[in-house]
C-alpha cells in the first residue's frame, strides 16, 4: 500500500498559529495622547460637568496721594460652563452553537474572545474619532476654536471665551507658527504651549520646512559609531519653541493645533469602561460595552488653531 498527501488527507494535521491577525486598521491616536499623558480622570461628581470662569474684571490698581479719594469699585464678571458626557457603546453577540465548539476545544482561536476585542477596538475608534471631530462639545476642532459655542458660553457675547484661529489658506510657514505662537503666549491670553498636535502629514511638512533634513535646520543629529541617521518622523522627536510635535492620523490634515495642556486638558469618565450582559432574549449570548467622557478645557483662550493648511 502506497500512502501519499491525498489518500491520508484526512489524517493530516494542519499546523495552525494560534490567535488572529488583525487586518483592519483602527486609529485611536488622540484617545491614546490623553491617556498616555495622564489627562484621563474620573469625574467626581455628577453630570454635567462645570465649572467657575473669571471672565472680566473692572477693578484696577493705581498710584495715589494723601487724601486722594476712592474711585469707582467694579465688580468681577464670573461665568459658569458646563458640558455634558459623551456616552458609546459597542455590542457583541455569541450563538450558542459557537459557545459549544469553544467550550468542547473546537477551535484554533477563541472565536468569543475575538469578537469581544473587536467590540472593544471599534468602540475606542469611535471615542477617538468623535474626539478629533467638530460635533459641539465633543470634538476638538469645536472646542478650540474662535466662534463655536462650548460649554454653554459664546464667544460671540463671552469673548474671552475664544480661542485664537487663524486661517492659513496655504502651506504651514515658521513665520505662521511664530505668530500663532507668539500671540498664545502674549497680553491677554498669557499662555505657554507645550503640545502641538497635527496629522503625521503636517509633521513631515514641518520637518521639511525646520527639521533635520531642511537647510534652515540649526543643528543635527548625533550619529553614534556605526549608526546611520534617523531622520524619519514618527519616533522622532520634534518640537516648535519648546511645544512637542504630536502626530494624530485621525485629525483633519489641513488642521494644527497648538496647546497649552498643562493649563488643564481632560478627559472625565462618567462611566469607566464597563461590559455588562444583556437580558437573553434567544440563545445568543450579547454583550455591550460602553464609556462615558466629558471632553474638558477648563481655559479655553489659552489655545489655538491653524486652518486651511494645505499639504
Amino acid at each position: 500500500m502506497t500512502t501519499n498527501l491525498t489518500s491520508s488527507a484526512n489524517l493530516i494535521r494542519p499546523n495552525v498559529q494560534d490567535g488572529v491577525t488583525d487586518l483592519v486598521f483602527r486609529n485611536t491616536d488622540l484617545l491614546s495622547w490623553f491617556e498616555n499623558s495622564g489627562r484621563v480622570k474620573p469625574n467626581d461628581g455628577g453630570a454635567p460637568f462645570e465649572w467657575n470662569i473669571l471672565a472680566s474684571t473692572s477693578n484696577s490698581a493705581e498710584i495715589y496721594v494723601e487724601s486722594q479719594g476712592l474711585p469707582t469699585i467694579g465688580q468681577p464678571d464670573f461665568k459658569r460652563a458646563s458640558v455634558p458626557a459623551v456616552y458609546f457603546r459597542a455590542f457583541n453577540a455569541n450563538t450558542g452553537h459557537i459557545r459549544d465548539q469553544v467550550a468542547r476545544k473546537g477551535v484554533y482561536a477563541n472565536p468569543i474572545q475575538t469578537a469581544v476585542d473587536d467590540a472593544l477596538k471599534q468602540l475606542r475608534t469611535l471615542i477617538d474619532s468623535t474626539l478629533a471631530g467638530s460635533a459641539a462639545n465633543r470634538g476638538i476642532a469645536s472646542i478650540i476654536d474662535a466662534g463655536d459655542v462650548y460649554g454653554g458660553l459664546d464667544p460671540a457675547t463671552v469673548t474671552q471665551w475664544a480661542a485664537l484661529e487663524t486661517a492659513v489658506g496655504g502651506a504651514m510657514t515658521i513665520a505662521v507658527l511664530n505668530t500663532l505662537y507668539r500671540t498664545l503666549t502674549d497680553s491677554p491670553r498669557g499662555a505657554n504651549p507645550d503640545t502641538v498636535l497635527a496629522n503625521i502629514n503636517q509633521l513631515l511638512n514641518y520637518g521639511n520646512l525646520f527639521g533635520f533634513a531642511s537647510s534652515s535646520a540649526r543643528s543635527q543629529p548625533r550619529q553614534d559609531m556605526g549608526k546611520p541617521y534617523d531622520l524619519g518622523i514618527m519616533k522622532t522627536a520634534m518640537s516648535f519653541n519648546g511645544a512637542e510635535f504630536v502626530g494624530i492620523r485621525s485629525l483633519a490634515n489641513s488642521e494644527l493645533y497648538m496647546l497649552d495642556a498643562e493649563s488643564g486638558i481632560e478627559l472625565r469618565e462618567q462611566r469607566e469602561l464597563q461590559i455588562d450582559r444583556l437580558a437573553k432574549v434567544n440563545d445568543d449570548e450579547q454583550i455591550m460595552a460602553s464609556q462615558a467622557l466629558v471632553p474638558v478645557v477648563f481655559n479655553r483662550r489659552k489655545h489655538g488653531k491653524l486652518t486651511g493648511v494645505t499639504a
